[in-house]
C-alpha cells in the first residue's frame, strides 16, 4: 500500500508539471496565473529564482542562450534537483551542500550589482 501511495503522488506531480509547462508554453511567462516573484516585490532585489518562469519559457522554445540570459542557475538547480530526487537528500554531504548554498548565496548579491559584467546576471 506504501509503494501505491507514492506512486500517486509521483504521478500527479508530474501531470501537474506537465500541464504547468504546457501553459507555459503556450500563455508565456506574462500570464496572469504565474505569479511574479515576492521577494522582488519587497525587496526590489532579484533572488536566485528571479527569471525563472522566462528561463523555462525560452528553454521550452528552445532558445538556450535566453534561458540562460534569464536565469543562468536554472538549469544546473534542476540537474541537480533531479540527482537527489534519484538517488536522495543523503547523497549530498555538508560540506557539497554548504557549497552549494555558498553559490546560491554568491549568486544572490552579484546579480544585484549594477556594475559589469555582474549586471549581466540579472534576469533580462
Amino acid at each position: 500500500m506504501r509503494k501505491f501511495s507514492w506512486y500517486v503522488i509521483m504521478v500527479t506531480v508530474a501531470a501537474a508539471a506537465v500541464i504547468i509547462l504546457v501553459l507555459l508554453y503556450a500563455k508565456g511567462p506574462d500570464w496572469f496565473w504565474f505569479p511574479p516573484c515576492i521577494f522582488h516585490l519587497i525587496t526590489h532585489l532579484y533572488c536566485p529564482g528571479c527569471g525563472s518562469t522566462r528561463a523555462v519559457y525560452r528553454l521550452l522554445h528552445g532558445d538556450v542562450a535566453g534561458s540562460l540570459s534569464a536565469n543562468i542557475l536554472l538549469i544546473p538547480s534542476v540537474l541537480l534537483f533531479l540527482a537527489v530526487i534519484r538517488k536522495g537528500i543523503a547523497m549530498i554531504k555538508p560540506r557539497e551542500y554548504y557549497g552549494i548554498m555558498g553559490v546560491y548565496l554568491f549568486y544572490l548579491i552579484a546579480r544585484n550589482i549594477p556594475l559589469e559584467p555582474l549586471s549581466y546576471l540579472a534576469p533580462r
